[in-house]
Parts: C-alpha cells; structure tokens; sequence
C-alpha cells in the first residue's frame, strides 16, 4: 500500500515536471515582477512612467529578466543571452504597457486584486521551482564541484529581480537601503537560499530523493506559505531565527528602527 502510494506520488511529480512554462507560467512571472516594479515606482519617482517610459520599460525588462542577466554575469557567460527571446520580450512589453498605461487602470486593478494574487503567487512558485534548479544545473555544468557557486546561482536565478532592485532604482535617481535583501532578507531570499540548498544536496546524492518530487514538495510549501505571509501572517523563519541567533552570534544590541525596517520590507515583497 505504502508503495503504491509512493508510485501516485511520484507519477504527480513527474507530470508537475513536465508542465511547460510558457505561456501560463512566464506571463505570470512578468505581470509579478512588473507590478512590483509599479509598486516601487510609487513609493520613489512616481511620475517616471509618464515622463520617461523608456527608462520605466527597461526597469521593467531588467525586473522580468533579472535572474538569467545576473547568473550569467556571475558566470561569466553572455549577459544579453537573457534577452535572446524575442517572444517572451515581446510579451513582457505587452504586459508592461497593460499595468502602467491601460486606460482607467483597469488592467492594473484586475491583476492586483486579492483573487488574481492567490492565483499568480503558486504560477509564479512554479516557474521559481524550475528555475533555482536551472541555475544549479547551470553552475553545475561550469564548476561540478562549486557547492557554494551552485548555492548562489540557484538562489539568484530565483530571487533575481531583489537584487536587481537597487540597480533599478539607481537607473531612476532614487535608492532605498532596507531594499538591500543582504541586510533585511525577505521569506521569499530564505527560502530560495534553502531550497537551493536542498537541490545542491540531492545533486550531490546528500538527499535522497527524486529531483522532481522534491520541486513539487517545495513549490507547494513555499506557494502555501507565501500567501499566508504575503495576507498578514509572520514570516516563519523568524520564530528559528530567535532562538538559534542568540546561541550562535550571541545577543545583539537593541535596534528601535528595526520595526521600521521590517514593515517596509515586507511591503516590498508583495510581488518578488
């Protein structure tokens, strides 16, 4: 019984790894990435979308793209090889255009709203899943022995439009330093750093488990998860984070701007 329950199991995970990406899933990511684009235009230069458009399409493209444009600087390898898809740019713009110049804001409001989320938070887990384990193959594929190279790709690819951020913003003439997801990391930077652990781990056969059913048990917690955290619930790092810092750092000076900190952090990881 426990065999054949196993076999269902990874029968599903096989079928989840083999969905394809495109369109669903990569329309998706960008209307996310785009609209955290918006979101942070808002809170800095609010009038850029209209007064310069060229510079807010490509902080669109840069938010969109993020991932693959700083793997592959840190590797080394083409930076524009990002952007050699003219049908996914094409489609970006469509979507860009769509959330900063649709009239009335209407498609903006729609793909904001509390029912449109639910649905785009687990599409853009997917594609997350797909693609921390694309940058640890990619490193792999470089430095087989590079654990710590495929750590840092894999959570870039994953979380590459956070770092992107503070180049964005550069590009517009504003800067924000609890952006900085080194100093104030978001659920969403840990839990790309663990599950890019996890994936390094089973290539180096340290988890024995299939890397397909471990993608789908990932992007399940993290997309249940997420939406708890993203509505108002605590990041669940942090009640870890309490006990083990103490004991490993020791206890650290009282910081009255902490709270500040975190607020506007979590706002900012809405859409990420």
């Amino acid at each position: 019984m426990a065999a054949t329950n196993y076999d269902t199991i990874i029968s599903y995970a096989n079928a989840y790894d083999t969905i394809p990406m495109f369109p669903v899933f990569e329309v998706s990511h960008y209307i996310l990435m785009i609209l955290a684009v918006r979101q942070d235009f808002q809170e800095g230069t609010k009038h850029l979308a209209q007064t310069n458009p060229l510079v807010c399409w490509f902080c669109s493209m840069l938010s969109s793209f993020a991932g693959g444009i700083l793997a592959n600087f840190l590797l080394g390898q083409p930076i524009l090889a990002a952007f050699s898809n003219h049908i996914n740019i094409g489609i970006a713009t469509i979507v860009w255009y769509l959330i900063f110049y649709c009239p009335g804001d209407v498609f903006f409001n729609l793909v904001s709203s509390f029912p449109a989320q639910l649905l785009f938070i687990p599409f853009k887990e997917v594609i997350r899943m797909r693609k921390i384990a694309g940058g640890v193959a990619q490193a792999a594929a470089i430095y087989p022995s590079g654990f710590l190279v495929m750590l840092i790709i894999g959570t870039v690819k994953g979380t590459g439009s956070m770092q992107m951020r503070n180049i964005e913003r550069l590009l517009r003439g504003t800067s924000g330093p609890s952006s900085n997801q080194l100093t104030t990391p978001s659920f969403t930077m840990k839990g790309s750093i663990l599950i890019s652990l996890l994936i390094v781990l089973q290539r180096y056969m340290m988890l024995p488990v299939p890397l397909s059913l471990l993608l789908l048990c990932c992007m399940l917690t993290m997309a249940t998860v997420k939406v708890f955290v993203l509505y108002g619930s605590r990041d669940p790092f942090e009640p870890l984070e309490g006990m083990l810092r103490p004991v490993l750092f020791g206890k650290r000076p009282k910081d009255t701007t902490g709270r500040k900190i975190k607020d506007t952090k979590d706002g900012k990881d809405k859409k990420e």
